[in-house]
């Protein structure tokens, strides 16, 4: 089985008879995916987009429930209309990605669908109470990062100073000597000249 996710590269330009459908690039790690095409002519590309790893789990959140997944819920998957098939199984696709852990949180980031992920989560809290089961349920300990901020922080700048002097750093020491430390400009704005 071929895994095109270890060499991404963008695809090019493909021509359809109503719109170009071009590929995103994978520079930007939370890509642009707000509205993103729910059509059937648009479903493809989406399938594809939200199968990179660089899609984090905010934004997998965020296009699962732009594709309205409450219309489909609780309908058996033989009431699926024919139309509305391919966009169930992109659907079933999103949300078993993300109960396997496959997109990642992104620290610091805040989540604009933060209402429907909740109201989402105490419908599937209530169904479990009344011993049934829509056809979407998270795993709410892969969202954890989402819904609790303190459980995960962006990382500060962890640049390792040296602790003991290199040859250059001795040999350069009286150069450096004739400006101001960088760590004393660290503390300024702070009311502090301590290191």
């Amino acid at each position: 089985m071929r895994d095109d996710r270890l060499n991404i590269s963008p695809a090019p330009t493909a021509a359809t008879p109503d719109h170009k459908v071009q590929a995103r690039s994978p520079a930007p790690l939370a890509a642009p995916l707000s509205g993103a095409d729910w059509s059937q002519d648009g479903l493809d590309d989406l399938g594809r987009t939200m199968a990179r790893r660089d899609i984090d789990l905010g934004t997998a959140i965020r296009v699962f429930f732009e594709g309205e997944p409450e219309r489909f819920n609780y309908m058996p998957k033989r009431d699926v209309p024919v139309e509305f098939r391919a966009t169930v199984r992109l659907l079933d696709n999103i949300c078993q990605r993300i109960n396997s852990g496959f997109y990642l949180p992104h620290p610091g980031q805040c989540l604009p669908c933060r209402a429907a992920l909740e109201t989402w989560l105490s419908y599937q809290r209530s169904d479990a109470s009344e011993k049934r089961k829509g056809r979407w349920t998270f795993d709410e300990r892969v969202l954890v990062p989402l819904l609790d901020p303190s459980w995960c922080s962006a990382p500060e700048n962890l640049r390792r100073r040296a602790t003991t002097a290199s040859f250059w750093h001795a040999v350069l020491a009286p150069i450096r000597g004739l400006g101001i430390d960088r760590d004393i400009l660290k503390y300024k704005n702070q009311g502090s000249d301590k290191p």
